[in-house]
């Protein structure tokens, strides 16, 4: 029955490693792995079951479990707040044991199959296929329940920071400790087999958190999906203003060409004059003035914008021509280099036209403050992997790049510095998206590098 219990317990780590992956997105080593199982399994060992009540056995192996996966979470992202790691190593421990409650008293019970939540005092084969399955079969519900209530379980690491406050996420994490290692404590200190009362009351407890957990995690994924809808909404209507303005671009810059056109047939008609005289004054009067026009309207920024047609899609494309609009109209000379065909980027289209958005946003408005304000944008693959790099001009020689992805930091004052924040968290909800930046003589550069492979 030892050797049976290490690998029931080895199976439910396994188990909660997984739960704990997928809410945090973090990967876990084989190496953590090891030395998650080695501490907890340690401190078992160490304790003498003759000498330590069964309480303090169930509290040391709870808390062991719960200090791996909060230093876990701490490891991997440090940046975020102590409420966030607490609520991340509690949530799949209490998902899991709730879930084996339900699936201990309501399916088990059809069969009679009785299992204490803290030994296993039995080695009868009913226990024994009652515990293999009570480990198995609970995750697999799990599936099946949050398919069917359409949830996500990775939208709520990032719907936490949005719509939860930290007061009412610090007391979803007492009701959480209250349930573990709390109700294991309780059911420790007064055996089921011999209240009935208490039983029932843990019972009673279980289907409760039940009920409320699967509300939780359905209200924190409805609003992350309206939050999504309206996303969505407000990228489809700055597409239609960035089209609409683009258009009048391209219609503007046909009005510009034919009305060159038109005068440089009117000056070709007045050389043709200034020859038949001989007039060599004329001639080099008319010359230098159709040079300089010329050359003045070759060198217009907006036809920079002509090189958007190497980019693929017209929702990427109207948008970059309305941002380059703005830099123009207020003044801020612009640099595009899209050298090859570009199509869309391995993310979200949704998501990598909201990232465009924010880099576009923070070099306008950070170029603005300079002394020459300057933007310069490139879009290319390099290694097969799709690149876009945004560099704009700086009023300080340098940016501390320490604080500017925090949420709510601004250098132009509080609660404005939300874009760099979003843009960590598309990186962290992205694997395949890395965000590099980096500052230095009196420029702020950000490169995008999404891998395609």
């Amino acid at each position: 029955m030892i050797i049976f219990g290490l690998l029931v317990n080895f199976i439910g780590f396994i188990i909660l490693g997984i739960l704990f992956q997928q809410i945090t997105k973090v990967k876990i080593t084989f190496l953590e792995w090891v030395l998650i199982i080695i501490f907890v399994q340690t401190g078992s060992f160490l304790m003498d079951p003759k000498k330590c009540s069964t309480v303090i056995l169930v509290l040391i192996k709870d808390i062991s479990v719960i200090f791996c996966l909060i230093s876990l979470s701490l490891r991997h992202n440090p940046k975020i707040g102590i409420r966030y790691h607490i609520f991340y190593a509690l949530y799949p421990i209490n998902l899991y044991m709730i879930l084996q409650g339900v699936y201990g008293y309501g399916i088990l019970a059809l069969f009679s199959i009785k299992l204490n939540p803290i030994s296993m005092a039995s080695a009868s084969l009913g226990v024994i296929v009652g515990t293999i399955t009570a480990v198995i079969i609970p995750p697999i519900f799990y599936y099946l329940v949050s398919n069917w209530l359409n949830i996500d379980i990775s939208n709520v690491r990032k719907t936490l920071k949005n719509y939860l406050s930290a007061r009412a996420l610090r007391l979803v994490n007492v009701a959480l400790l209250i349930f573990y290692p709390g109700m294991e404590c309780f059911a420790a200190l007064t055996p089921f087999e011999d209240m009935s009362t208490n039983r029932d009351i843990y019972r009673a407890v279980i289907f409760v958190y039940f009920i409320f957990l699967f509300i939780f995690l359905f209200y924190l994924n409805f609003r992350h999906g309206q939050e999504q809808k309206n996303e969505l909404l407000r990228n489809q209507e700055m597409e239609l203003v960035a089209l609409e303005n683009y258009s009048k671009h391209v219609e503007s810059l046909y009005q510009e060409v034919r009305s060159f056109r038109h005068d440089y047939a009117n000056v070709l008609m007045s050389l043709k004059m200034g020859i038949d005289q001989g007039n060599l004054d004329d001639i080099k009067k008319i010359y230098e003035e159709i040079t300089a026009d010329s050359t003045k309207l070759v060198k217009n920024n907006k036809f920079d914008l002509t090189r958007l047609a190497n980019i693929a899609d017209s929702g990427v494309k109207s948008l970059m021509s309305a941002k380059f609009l703005q830099a123009e109209n207020q003044g801020i000379a612009i640099s595009l280099e899209v050298s090859e065909k570009m199509g869309n980027p391995s993310i979200p289209l949704i998501s990598y036209i909201r990232i465009l958005s924010i880099l576009f946003d923070n070099a306008i408005e950070g170029a603005l403050e300079s002394a020459e304000p300057k933007i310069s944008v490139a879009n290319f693959y390099q290694d097969g992997d799709f690149v876009f790099m945004i560099e704009n001009s700086i009023k300080e020689k340098s940016v501390d790049l320490t604080k500017i992805f925090e949420r709510g930091y601004s250098t132009k004052g509080d609660n404005r510095g939300l874009g760099l924040a979003t843009l960590m968290d598309f990186q962290d909800d992205y694997e395949n998206l890395s965000v590099e930046t980096r500052s230095s003589d009196y420029t702020f550069t950000q490169v995008v590098r999404i891998f395609e492979a």
